[in-house]
């Protein structure tokens, strides 16, 4: 009976293969759940980047379609009202583009956005449609300058290029 009693001390020499297993293997799923959560972080993150690049770009798009319509305006004839047939894009277009903005867009953005639209349904619902004057025109253009200039800044800024000194003139 005294002999089960007793504890031999040479049976820890045996536990430390089997300690070192056990810490081998908990090391080795620690560092796989680690790598996999970080993967899935960076996934996840590359993702949205796209998705914000993909926003931005498609207001530029909008902003540089309603530019280049617009650059031959100056040099055509007036219309009957005494102003130049500027170029607005259709409406469901500026529509695609504020639901990206609401979806991907930052607070800054969204807030610009919403700057330009009151701006837009004026001239789409207004009373010489689709003639627009030069001063509702000017308005809309100061407007979507302003978010261009911030959408140049965050585009750089995802794909992690320098500032532009002079995008602020």
């Amino acid at each position: 009976m005294m002999n089960l009693l007793c504890v031999n001390f040479n049976s820890t020499i045996e536990l430390t293969p089997l300690l070192t297993t056990f810490l081998s293997v908990f090391i080795v799923v620690a560092g796989w759940w680690y790598n996999q959560a970080r993967n899935r972080k960076n996934e996840i993150e590359k993702e949205a980047r796209n998705h914000r690049l993909e926003m931005l770009k498609s207001f530029m798009d909008l902003f540089c379609l309603m530019v280049e319509k617009n650059d031959l305006v100056e040099i055509a004839p007036l219309n009957e009202y005494g102003e130049h047939n500027h170029y607005i894009p259709p409406m469901p277009l500026w529509e695609k583009v504020y639901v990206q903005i609401k979806i991907y867009g930052e607070d800054d953005e969204i807030k610009l956005y919403k700057e330009i639209m009151p701006v837009r349904y004026d001239i789409f619902l207004g009373y010489n449609w689709p003639c627009i004057t030069d001063e509702q025109y000017s308005e809309l253009y100061e407007r979507c300058e302003k978010l261009s200039k911030l959408c140049i800044d965050k585009i750089r800024k995802e794909l992690q290029l320098k500032e532009l000194k002079g995008n602020n003139d």
